[in-house]
């Protein structure tokens, strides 16, 4: 899934922490999301990497269960902006369970 961040700066601390969360090291080739710019529309995307996807090491993003504060979000500047697309993210997911159900 891809979500806007209308003023992201591309600084990728949403991923070095994501990184660090789920792998212990700072390393934003292992983070389940990446920001990506789109030559296009001349922002940033962030791109959370769905179960399936191949994206080399990465796993993909989990939503982060049980979490009340992803560490994405927690240490992203436009928190509020992150927070929006992670909660989508997760609604998808849910959904996504309930289907398969």
């Amino acid at each position: 899934m891809y979500g806007k961040l209308e003023n992201c700066g591309g600084c990728n601390t949403c991923m070095m922490a994501c990184s660090f969360e789920k792998t212990g090291a700072f390393n934003t080739k292992a983070s389940p999301l990446e920001i990506v710019f789109d030559e296009h529309e001349k922002r940033y995307l962030v791109h959370f990497i769905e179960e399936g996807e191949e994206y080399g090491e990465r796993s993909f993003c989990d939503g982060c269960p049980g979490v009340e504060e992803p560490m994405c979000v927690r240490y992203c500047r436009e928190w509020i902006e992150m927070r929006r697309l992670v909660d989508t993210y997760r609604q998808i997911l849910k959904s996504r369970c309930e289907n398969e159900e």
